[in-house]
């Protein structure tokens, strides 16, 4: 038995839930990581996962699975992927609660319905949740309204719900607790989650951009809805210290002063990043003239690092 407090990173192959449900067994069913305060582990299938995860004491703190597909290169992933069903999904999660209950952060890869959100919201410290695909905007309302959870990333490129629902069925919500929140997802669904949020201490939110809506490839910033959607994040979120921003497409032409402009309101920035990943490895083009930095300048005297990258593998 490992008594010390253990990190276990691993990647996982399927003939290794068998080994540990054999060691488990000659242990006499006692765990042999008691210890064991954080899990980092990369598998095809949550059903793999459930070897070391049968090992998890309430000494457990922190879980990250990465879920891929079995000879698939991770960088060429697609973010939509999953073979899990939502049955494996809630029992993955029940087992994490039946054995460690003290579970402050939470990150996999997988889609949430009804059933899974509510069985998160049962772990009373859930401080952290990444990763996780949302397609319903009721679950970014339960999920952004947890009284606990400071730290939240979402995927919301299945949420195609059209704009005038989103509206009607997202109330205002007030997130006194959330300071970092990260989203990636189209800025026609993005825009109405800012809209009905208020987070009055959120201090950091990175953001994956899309094309406004899954038809559209255009070629200017208004195509994607940027300004309407990074206005309507900094009314959400007005004490904002730290944005970073990625825009998947292009290559675009694009104005650094359009690209600075919507996040001037807010006095306190002392830290943006802008990314791109442009199609095809073509760099997307940013024109900017000394009235621009001039202006940042003016508006963010708090600024400690400031970087543009055109080009970048996917972040997040």
């Amino acid at each position: 038995t490992l008594r010390r407090r253990t990190v276990v990173q691993t990647l996982l192959e399927p003939e290794d839930e068998q080994l540990f449900r054999i060691t488990l067994d000659r242990n006499g069913g006692r765990g042999i990581f008691t210890g064991m305060h954080t899990v980092n582990c990369n598998t095809s299938s949550l059903g793999q996962a459930h070897g070391i995860l049968s090992h998890s004491t309430p000494a457990l703190t922190r879980v990250s699975i990465s879920l891929t597909p079995r000879y698939f290169p991770l960088h060429d992933l697609p973010v939509e992927w999953t073979e899990e069903t939502p049955d494996s999904i809630v029992n993955t999660l029940n087992v994490l609660h039946r054995l460690s209950p003290n579970l402050i952060s939470i990150k996999i890869n997988v889609p949430l319905d009804d059933n899974s959100t509510r069985t998160l919201l049962q772990f009373p410290h859930l401080k952290t949740l990444h990763r996780v695909r949302i397609s319903n905007p009721d679950i970014f309302a339960s999920l952004s309204n947890h009284p606990e959870i400071a730290s939240l990333g979402l995927r919301c490129s299945d949420l195609q719900v059209p704009h005038s629902v989103l509206t009607q069925r997202l109330q205002v919500l007030r997130s006194s607790d959330l300071v970092e929140l990260s989203l990636s997802g189209y800025c026609t669904a993005l825009i109405t989650l800012f809209k009905s949020l208020r987070a009055p201490f959120l201090r950091r939110s990175s953001l994956v951009l899309k094309r406004g809506s899954p038809e559209q490839d255009s070629q200017t910033f208004g195509s994607i809805g940027y300004a309407s959607c990074m206005d309507a994040l900094v009314i959400a979120a007005p004490a904002l210290e730290e944005a970073f921003i990625h825009i998947i497409g292009g290559p675009w032409q694009r104005s650094l002063g359009e690209l600075f402009k919507p996040f001037f309101p807010v006095r306190n920035m002392r830290r943006f990043v802008y990314r791109n990943k442009a199609k095809y490895g073509r760099s997307a083009r940013h024109t900017g003239i000394d009235a621009d930095f001039a202006a940042l300048g003016r508006a963010w005297s708090a600024l400690e690092v400031l970087r543009l990258e055109p080009t970048s593998k996917f972040w997040m």
